[in-house]
């Protein structure tokens, strides 16, 4: 082996163990994911506080036959504060409950310490046959350390098939957990 070869070699390989010494780019806090803007890294000694996690289900009996259940979560999606709405809905033919697919509405609010951060109307479709995630999912903003509040109101459900056979109301609920 030449000289120059030898010392290429063994510079590539110094580059290569520092390389992996240094901690990569999509790991440093003040990069942002691809596409992204950058984020501010936390001071040095600060741990980034976390966005709320809970979750609450909500059920109820409607027109004969009739169940469904609403599930309203505070979550986080790779790190990034979301709100999650699922359902399900069942309908009894005889003596065995079925899973059908069903339309879901209502209203929600979404507060930090009792101060209004958004609110609007929801509406998702269930699809329990072919196994679509339906889940509506709404991002937000962290605004500081404190108590988030997610309200859901006005819940109607119904069968979404032909026979719309079933329908009912789910009462209101709240999901309230600290965070960020």
């Amino acid at each position: 082996m030449h000289k120059r070869t030898r010392m290429a070699v063994v510079a590539a390989s110094a580059i290569t163990a520092l390389g992996c010494l240094l901690p990569s780019a999509s790991a440093h806090a003040s990069h942002a994911p691809a596409g992204g803007l950058p984020r501010s890294a936390p001071p040095t000694g600060v741990a980034a506080a976390a966005p709320p996690e809970k979750c609450r289900e909500n059920s109820a009996y409607g027109s004969p036959g009739w169940w469904a259940a609403v599930e309203g979560c505070l979550t986080s999606d790779d790190g990034q504060p979301r709100i999650t709405i699922t359902a399900r809905c069942q309908y009894r033919s005889l003596v065995f409950y079925t899973s059908v697919p069903c339309i879901v509405s209502g209203h929600y609010a979404f507060s930090k310490d009792g101060t209004p951060l958004m609110q609007g109307r929801f509406a998702t479709r269930t699809d329990p046959d072919h196994g679509a995630d339906r889940t509506i999912r709404l991002g937000y903003s962290c605004q500081g350390p404190g108590s988030y509040t997610l309200e859901l109101t006005n819940i109607q459900t119904r069968e979404a098939t032909l026979r719309a056979r079933g329908s009912g109301p789910v009462p209101d609920f709240t999901v309230t957990a600290p965070g960020c």
